[in-house]
């Protein structure tokens, strides 16, 4: 219960207004009564019959409340490298200790985190010791390509008497952030002609492409004697 300014005569005119009214049963009389969610500063003003004015205030502490707990669902793009490191302090949305009491964070994992999403516990602790909790995640996502590197063309002798050549595609190393890269071509055989071009694709686990072309120079070796 609240106690406002103390009158010595009470009479019919005279009126009291309360600040925060939104957590009083009334804003308008001397005793309301307080429902607050956190520490607050009531104000009141007092205007007597005779249209006196007099101010005042009272703080209410909320005793004993736990910490509410708000959490963040993040999504973060990768920008080197395959995994973000983010604190607890990234998942928080806004948590409060209805007492004002000073708060720390964790998390649970606490990371680094990889492509995909991971659930994260996250715990809200007072100096009390009182805890509370909320389930935030964390979703990383990849949209950088894999790397091939330009490709010399490949110089190979042409089989006995023809003008292909028979031989199997050296496949050429691709890096990527993640480093989990398939390398595949577009030829259905293993016999070039002389010019002919191959496109190499290097696709990572999350779909990212890039391409490199490479030609194949077939060369005469000349008879066989």
């Amino acid at each position: 219960m609240l106690a406002g300014i103390v009158a010595e005569i009470v009479t019919s005119n005279e009126k009291y207004e309360w600040s925060a009214a939104t957590s009083l049963n009334s804003a308008f009389i001397r005793t309301p009564l307080a429902s607050p969610s956190k520490k607050q500063t009531y104000e009141v003003k007092y205007t007597d019959a005779a249209n006196c004015v007099a101010t005042g205030s009272t703080t209410v502490d909320v005793c004993g409340a736990p910490p509410i707990a708000r959490c963040k669902e993040l999504r973060v793009e990768l920008k080197d490298g395959c995994q973000v490191v983010k604190t607890a302090d990234d998942f928080n949305a806004g948590s409060e200790s209805p007492s004002g009491l000073p708060l720390k964070f964790s998390i649970e994992p606490a990371g680094p985190f990889t492509i995909g999403t991971t659930k994260v516990l996250f715990t809200v602790t007072d100096s009390n010791g009182a805890t509370s909790t909320c389930n935030g995640s964390i979703t990383v996502f990849d949209k950088i390509a894999p790397v091939i590197p330009a490709l010399d063309p490949i110089i190979v002798d042409n089989d006995p008497n023809s003008c292909l050549a028979t031989f199997a595609l050296p496949v050429p190393i691709a890096t990527d952030n993640c480093n989990e890269v398939i390398v595949t071509h577009d030829q259905t055989d293993e016999v070039f002609e002389n010019g002919a071009v191959v496109t190499w694709t290097a696709q990572d686990r999350s779909g990212n492409k890039s391409t490199m072309t490479q030609t194949v120079i077939v060369q005469n070796a000349g008879p066989v004697m």
